[in-house]
C-alpha cells in the first residue's frame, strides 16, 4: 500500500531507461524497502546524469512508508557503504558535469511553509546563511562522520568528544542507548520504541485485539499487518505478549487499548533502543 500512495517511476515510458535486474533491499532506521536495480538518465534542476544506476522500489513492507510525504531517497553517503556498491549520484554528478565538490542543505523551521527546505548541489546558497563556515575534520569516508566535542544541556555534558554523523537521510535522532536515555529524561521526549508501540497501537489495537480473540497466533498477527518482516516487527512481537496476558485473564476490549497504551512507556525495548 506504500506504493500505492506515491508517485512512481515507470520504466516503460522512459526512452533512455534499460535493465539491470540485480536485486535489491535495504533496510532504514525506520521501515525497509525491497526492489531491483535499474539505469536510466538522471536530471536535477537541468544537470544531467546518464547511466545512473538505482533502484526501482516493488516491496515497502509495515507502515513506515505509508505517510511519508517523499517518493523517494537520493542518498549522498560514500561509495564504501552503497547497497551492492552502486556508484552514488553524486559522485557521478562530479565525474560527469564541472561542479565544485561541495552540497549543501537548508531545513526549514516553518512547517506550514510552501518550501520546506532546499538542496544546493555544487556549492552554497547565501539566502540562507550568515558568517563563515566552521569546517570539521571528517573521522570516517562512510557516512559524513565527524567529532564533536561534547553534547550537554543545563550545564551536565551526556558525553565529550563523541562521534556524530550527519544524515539528512535519517528521519530520527539515534545515539547510545544510554546516553539517548538520559536526553530524552532531560527534555521530556519519548523514545524510539515508544514512538512506535504508540503507533501501533492507535493503528492497529482493536484489530489486534480482534485477531487473538479469534485464535489468530501472535506471529500471525504481526505477519497480517505487514509489520513482519520489518522495522516494526519486533515491537509488534513484543506487544502480542502484554495483549494475550489481559485477554487471557478475561478484561474487556476497551481496558486492554487502555492498558497497552500505558504499557508503551514502560516495556522494555526488544532491540535496546531508548
Amino acid at each position: 500500500i506504500g506504493c500505492d500512495l506515491h508517485n512512481r517511476f515507470n520504466h516503460k515510458k522512459s526512452s533512455t531507461y534499460y535493465p539491470n535486474g540485480e536485486k535489491f533491499a535495504i533496510q532504514y532506521g525506520s521501515g525497509a524497502v525491497s526492489g531491483y536495480l535499474s539505469i536510466d538518465q538522471l536530471t536535477i534542476g537541468g544537470v544531467k546524469v546518464i547511466n545512473q544506476t538505482f533502484a526501482e522500489i516493488t516491496g515497502e513492507p509495515g507502515i513506515t512508508f505509508v505517510a511519508a510525504s517523499f517518493d523517494g531517497i537520493l542518498g549522498l553517503a560514500f561509495e564504501s557503504i552503497s547497497v551492492d556498491h552502486v556508484t552514488p549520484v553524486w559522485y557521478n554528478l562530479l565525474k560527469q558535469q564541472n561542479l565544485d565538490p561541495i552540497f549543501a542543505f537548508w531545513l526549514g523551521r516553518d512547517p506550514s511553509a510552501k518550501t520546506g527546505g532546499e538542496l544546493v548541489l555544487g556549492g552554497t546558497d547565501p539566502n540562507h546563511y550568515t558568517g563563515e563556515f566552521t569546517y570539521a575534520k571528517l573521522t570516517k569516508e562512510t557516512y559524513w562522520e565527524f567529532e564533536v566535542d561534547s553534547i550537554g544541556l543545563g550545564g551536565k555534558d551526556f558525553c565529550t568528544s563523541c562521534k556524530a554523523i550527519a544524515d539528512t537521510g535519517t528521519s530520527l535522532l539515534a545515539g547510545p542507548s544510554a546516553i539517548v536515555k538520559e536526553i530524552n529524561r532531560a527534555i521530556g521526549a519519548t523514545g524510539i520504541f515508544t514512538g512506535e508501540c504508540d503507533q501501533i497501537i492507535e493503528q492497529y489495537g482493536p484489530q489486534i485485539i480482534q485477531y487473538l480473540e479469534s485464535g489468530v497466533t501472535p506471529e500471525e498477527v504481526c505477519e497480517s499487518l505487514e509489520l513482519c518482516p520489518g522495522v516494526f516487527c519486533s515491537t509488534c512481537s513484543s506487544l502480542m505478549k502484554y495483549v494475550e496476558i489481559a485477554l487471557a485473564s478475561n478484561a474487556t476490549s476497551s481496558t486492554v487499548l487502555h492498558l497497552l497504551e500505558d504499557l508503551c512507556e514502560f516495556i522494555p525495548s526488544p532491540a535496546g533502543e531508548s
